[in-house]
């Protein structure tokens, strides 16, 4: 039995990571059985140190795109089979746009963003133990603020991080426009990468500018709770 383990729910979601979301959902389009393990005490058997991981018989394997080429392997699929060459390209370049900056964007809104933080402190440590309730959430917002200085994002305003995050969305709302799935009638490995990172804005409960902005886009947000009733629910 392939095993999946993931963070848990947050704020409404399956799962509060995009890349945990990303490949549970990739799981379910192709039709591949699974069980669920959620919790911060698998990352000591994570074989990156990191969430998702993935535990095939003997196999583990971390790394949420690694993940999916095992499996794609292993079990001989292919999602995009029914892609051109031309929208082979195009998919590839924009799942790495959204598990690049939108991704950032993301836990910049989390974890940067005051009452977001205080917030995601709020949920995240719920049944957490003295004192490691107290410590854990500073020191992961310590990363964070490393990872954001690292890659520039606090170089930008507040306007422009909305921005950012506006041009990210908007031009991923003109490629999904009316279709379905963002290649037509038939999903593919694009749609288990957009909405697990779409879905963290779109179907979030977390009331905050960034997410406020974000359900502007209508049909970003009946694409996420489209995907949701077919593999969800």
């Amino acid at each position: 039995m392939i095993t999946l383990y993931g963070f848990g729910g947050l704020f409404g979601s399956e799962e509060g990571s995009p890349f945990v979301a990303k490949v549970m959902t990739f799981l379910k389009i192709a039709d591949v059985e699974f069980e669920m393990k959620r919790g911060a005490k698998y990352l000591k058997h994570a074989p990156k140190g990191k969430l998702p991981y993935l535990t095939d018989g003997a196999n583990s394997i971390g790394e949420s795109d690694i993940i999916i080429d095992y499996i794609c392997q292993q079990y001989h699929i292919d999602l995009e089979q029914h892609l051109t060459v031309e929208q082979r390209g195009q998919s590839y370049l924009l799942r790495k746009a959204i598990d690049g900056q939108l991704c950032d964007l993301l836990v910049y809104s989390r974890w940067i963003d005051e009452p977001s933080f205080q917030a995601m402190k709020q949920q995240l440590t719920r049944k957490m133990p003295i004192p490691i309730k107290y410590i854990a959430p500073i020191v992961v917002r310590k990363k964070v603020h490393k990872r954001m200085a690292n890659i520039g994002l606090f170089d930008f305003s507040s306007e422009q991080i909305h921005e950012l995050l506006d041009k990210n969305l908007s031009a991923l709302s003109q490629v999904l426009s009316d279709k379905t799935y963002f290649f037509g009638e038939q999903p593919s490995l694009l749609d288990a990468v957009a909405y697990g990172t779409l879905s963290q804005f779109m179907l979030s409960e977390l009331d905050n500018s960034y997410n406020q902005r974000a359900k502007l886009h209508t049909n970003l947000v009946q694409y996420c709770q489209r995907m949701r009733l077919q593999y969800y629910v």
